[in-house]
């Protein structure tokens, strides 16, 4: 299991965790409230999930065509990328479709 840090939020009902590196991680939490009637604290039992810190995505090379002919004017390009990944593609002053997905198309005759 990995570690996290609490960086804040101890002691309320809301925490941020400095998790670290990707891993399998346990976040818990007890509840204590004040009985007035028995003028006592009262704890629930120990509460607790399991985090599954996924790491950050690196970027594969991009598959597509490095040279072109001057008549075809389309590239086709494409990344792989984990499951419901989303891609931001960034083509300078030309146009092309599939933003957000893992192809897109380039029209090189804009």
């Amino acid at each position: 299991m990995g570690n996290g840090t609490i960086t804040s939020g101890q002691n309320t009902n809301k925490v941020m965790v400095d998790w670290g590196a990707a891993s399998i991680a346990k976040i818990g939490v007890k509840t204590t409230a004040f009985d007035p009637v028995n003028n006592r604290p009262c704890s629930s039992s120990l509460k607790e999930i399991i985090v599954d810190l996924k790491p950050y995505p690196k970027a594969k090379p991009i598959v597509g065509d490095l040279e072109l002919c001057q008549q075809k004017s389309l590239g086709d390009y494409s990344i792989t990328g984990f499951t419901n990944s989303q891609f931001q593609w960034e083509v300078i002053n030309l146009d092309f479709v599939g933003q957000g997905l893992d192809k897109i198309n380039i029209d090189f005759s804009s």
